[in-house]
């Protein structure tokens, strides 16, 4: 079965009147583009979050940890290294913030809504001590042996 095929499959049952309780996710194929970034210092990892300007998104030092929605706050020295980010810089493109092994990895996602490689949903999971959601964009291959696979969350925006 092809994405669009179980895409169409997803809608129909969706609208049936006996699955309508179930609140089913919206599904539509899609494509992702995915690239990555290493840096060798938390200071140029810090620099490239600055310089994409996210608008929106979470963060993490060693000592702090926090969301924001009117873009990247300032750095404070006393919050100590960056470990790690999520953020929204368009409606089609986000980035994810990783401290591997000594580096840091910045991963680029790029939306692509007129693709058909995959399926794509989306999900809200409440973000802690704020009145807010994290709004995901779930990526999903289909496997001949496993059926529907996903393959990754992005975060697509604060809601």
């Amino acid at each position: 079965m092809t994405p669009a095929e179980l895409a169409d499959a997803f809608e129909r049952l969706r609208n049936d009147a006996t699955a309508k309780s179930w609140r089913l996710n919206t599904v539509a194929t899609a494509g992702l583009e995915v690239t990555h970034e290493d840096f060798g210092t938390a200071e140029a990892a810090w620099a490239a979050l600055v310089e994409s300007a996210p608008r929106a998104g979470w963060i993490q030092w060693q000592s702090h940890q926090m969301h924001f929605t009117d873009g990247l706050p300032d750095y404070a020295p006393h919050w100590g290294a960056l470990l790690a980010a999520e953020a929204v810089v368009t409606e089609t493109e986000s980035l994810r913030l990783d401290h591997l092994d000594g580096q840091w990895r910045l991963t680029r996602y790029r939306h692509l809504p007129d693709g058909d490689g995959c399926l794509c949903d989306e999900t809200h999971h409440l973000l802690h001590g704020a009145a807010h959601k994290l709004r995901y964009r779930r990526y999903w291959t289909i496997d001949a042996e496993q059926g529907a696979v996903q393959t990754c969350a992005v975060l697509a925006g604060i809601d």
